[in-house]
């Protein structure tokens, strides 16, 4: 079947390749052995994998495994899925997020203090309020928008305010990031809609599309953007593709020219923000074909199982 197509990446080929496949072996039942056979595998694309499906197990052994990840593993983005993943209710656990929240890399900074806000018990923490005094930082952001998404906290939204009001369209950025990361609706945003940055302008699209806001406005922003001759054209154009009022036919030219014609960087974009949420079997197909093995594994992977490309939307 599927998985026997699968086998020869587990262990061979490139990362994003075979934690494609680690990934569809972990989709059965799988014990603690096979996790154990991947958590420490040098490519960093295979332990997130891996980190990602403990997370989601209630097993002591799956705890154990996620704190050393928290604070030893050599990547940043698979510490900080270790860390969301850690309860701040217990002593060593909540030891662990107070060193990572001070840590110099914000990735695992803003990783440990979601974490934290996630219990109410260390909202009065003093190391914890220092995070919402001005000036406005990423992290205190990132924190605010956690504190938020778990009940009403004045603090933290005068906090989130000030970054709306930033002069850095980078701190503005990170504000709608942050918002639509933790679905936190923030009083005033839509001015962010009409941003100078076009960054910032696509940024608050896709905050507002997860908030299911604006729906008109956020096309309207996503189909002139597409239209630009920059990097963001092509997030613009996923995005797009994925608005179901959006008529398929409008975007899949452009996302078969990526596909046949794009960059490595572009194609591993589309699929895997795409995937099987739209892309079609002539799509898939075509992107198999790939010399790439990585492309081709995920071509493989996001299947279109389902979706509005085959109910009778196609071109």
């Amino acid at each position: 079947g599927a998985l026997s197509a699968l086998e020869p990446f587990l262990d061979e080929g490139p990362g994003l390749a075979r934690a494609a496949a680690v990934g569809a072996f972990l989709g059965e039942d799988r014990d603690k052995a096979f996790y154990d056979d991947y958590i420490d595998d040098p490519e960093a694309e295979v332990r997130l994998k891996i980190v990602q499906h403990l997370a989601a197990l209630e097993e002591p052994w799956a705890a154990d495994r996620l704190l050393d990840a928290a604070r030893h593993d050599p990547e940043a983005g698979v510490r900080a899925v270790a860390l969301r993943a850690l309860d701040p209710g217990q002593e060593v656990p909540l030891e662990a997020l107070k060193l990572a929240s001070s840590d110099d890399n914000p990735v695992i900074a803003i990783a440990a203090l979601e974490a934290l806000a996630g219990d109410p018990k260390t909202g009065s923490l003093p190391w914890l309020q220092a995070f919402l005094t001005p000036p406005v930082k990423t992290e205190g952001i990132y924190y605010a928008a956690a504190l938020l998404r778990h009940g009403k906290n004045q603090a933290a939204e005068d906090y989130l305010v000030e970054a709306g009001l930033s002069e850095s369209p980078t701190v503005r950025q990170k504000l709608l990031g942050a918002l639509r990361l933790n679905g936190v609706a923030l009083k005033g945003s839509v001015v962010l809609a009409d941003d100078k940055n076009p960054d910032v302008r696509f940024a608050w699209c896709l905050y507002a599309g997860k908030m299911g806001h604006h729906e008109k406005k956020r096309i309207d922003i996503l189909r002139d953007l597409a239209g630009r001759s920059d990097e963001i054209a092509l997030r613009a154009l996923v995005a797009l593709a994925e608005e179901k009022s959006v008529p398929y036919k409008e975007v899949r030219n452009k996302v078969w020219k990526s596909l046949t014609h794009g960059d490595a960087k572009a194609k591993t974009y589309i699929l895997s923000f795409l995937g099987r949420s739209i892309l079609d079997p002539p799509l898939a197909l075509e992107a198999m074909k790939d010399p790439a093995p990585a492309i081709r594994i995920l071509a493989a992977a996001a299947w279109p199982a389902s979706g509005r490309s085959i109910c009778g939307d196609m071109p």
